[in-house]
């Protein structure tokens, strides 16, 4: 896959996210927030704010690891959070005025 350097992390992220619980939590409740987005369907934006619950707490033991912590599907795993966080509060807003 050809991808531009901003976002190389994400395909070795898809690429990793087989053998990382965490982070495949992570992707698939991002991934299903697109869809919802894209496609207007409530139950993918149930399913992946459930898979970004089940991600947080993943992430927060994970943390509490010195040596987890500090693995590149965990810093992945955030980056894919924080897309997340954000696209849903840029979907709330819009939906709000």
């Amino acid at each position: 896959m050809n991808v531009p350097d901003s976002a190389a992390w994400l395909d070795t992220a898809f690429t990793v996210s087989s053998t990382d619980d965490l982070l495949n939590d992570a992707l698939t409740a991002l991934v299903l927030a697109q869809i919802e987005r894209s496609e207007h369907e409530n139950e993918h934006l149930h399913a992946s704010a459930v898979l970004y619950s089940m991600a947080m707490r993943k992430l927060s033991k994970r943390l509490s690891d010195r040596k987890q912590s500090f693995r590149e599907s965990t810093l992945a795993a955030v980056m894919a959070l924080s897309i997340y966080e954000v696209r849903q509060v840029t979907i709330s807003r819009s939906r709000s005025t």
